[in-house]
């Protein structure tokens, strides 16, 4: 906004001065700080209608009046020595937006898999559970929890992008998982057993939290030891994965797309019985 004060004669123009400089991460001065500050607080005055009653804090009068009342400069925050302020509105460009928040998923829409239930050799830290995204958007897993029928642990998982594959595993150190790409550890409290074995996913403990998807399989055949389970979720089928991985002499694809139209994984090897796959409603 111009202001000029009649009866003055501008005097000749010379080149704008640089702005303030400002120092930190975010620390924002001078005038254009003071225009974002006072654009942020008069989009909030005029929501709330805090000028008067039937008029807007967007012109002059409002501006002035956010000005005089010190809004402005508490949105700024207090000047630094350097003249740098880092309050909220300082914080913030003239074009800045704020980001999409990932959304708990909700039942289904993260199911698994693959999982390798019986490694190569020992099993202790060896075992892996892929989950991927069948949502559109992206998913908030921090409250994420696996659980077996004896044992629950948390394996928080930040943001899943919509379609990606995630992998958790007893341990994310390739030297003790034989080489898996693991990228959420849950630890070695939670063990896949080779018969009759579940495996749940949850949002919350699954006792009282929301069950995402669960998977069951019964005694595994020996074409199943160090070979992954490849799991179809629309049927329900999975077969012995047959791509060798990593160091430990196990077969997976952990952290990859599962083979595509694999006919192997149309019924389950063990005599054709599908795999117990079941999601909460």
């Amino acid at each position: 906004m111009l202001v000029m004060a009649l009866g003055c004669t501008p005097g000749p123009v010379g080149p704008r001065p640089p702005p303030a400089k400002t120092t930190g991460t975010g620390n924002t001065g001078g005038s254009d700080a003071r225009a974002v500050a006072q654009d942020a607080a008069v989009r909030l005055a005029d929501a709330a209608g805090v000028v008067s009653p039937g008029k807007s804090a967007s012109g002059a009068g409002g501006r002035a009046a956010l000005d005089a009342a010190g809004t402005v400069d508490a949105a700024l925050g207090p000047p630094h020595a350097d003249g740098g302020r880092d309050g909220p509105a300082a914080r913030r460009s003239p074009d800045a937006s704020d980001a999409a928040v990932a959304r708990a998923p909700r039942p289904g829409e993260i199911v698994i898999d693959e999982l390798l239930v019986n490694p190569a050799g020992d099993d202790l830290g060896r075992e892996w559970v892929e989950i991927v995204s069948r949502a559109g958007e992206a998913l908030d897993l921090s409250q994420l929890h696996l659980a077996t029928a004896t044992a629950d642990v948390p394996a928080p998982a930040g943001t899943l992008e919509a379609g990606a594959t995630l992998l958790l595993g007893q341990s994310s150190d390739p030297a003790k998982n034989g080489g898996a790409p693991v990228a959420v550890a849950y630890g070695t409290k939670l063990i896949l057993v080779n018969a009759d074995g579940q495996l749940s996913l949850c949002l919350g403990a699954c006792a009282t939290g929301v069950v995402l998807d669960a998977f069951a399989w019964g005694t595994l055949a020996d074409a199943y030891t160090g070979h992954a389970l490849i799991v179809d979720p629309a049927t329900g089928a999975f077969c012995a994965a047959q791509t060798p991985f990593g160091t430990g002499g196990s077969f997976g694809t952990p952290g990859a797309p599962n083979p595509s139209a694999d006919a192997s994984c149309s019924e389950n090897v063990d005599g054709g019985s599908r795999a117990d796959v079941s999601v909460a409603d």
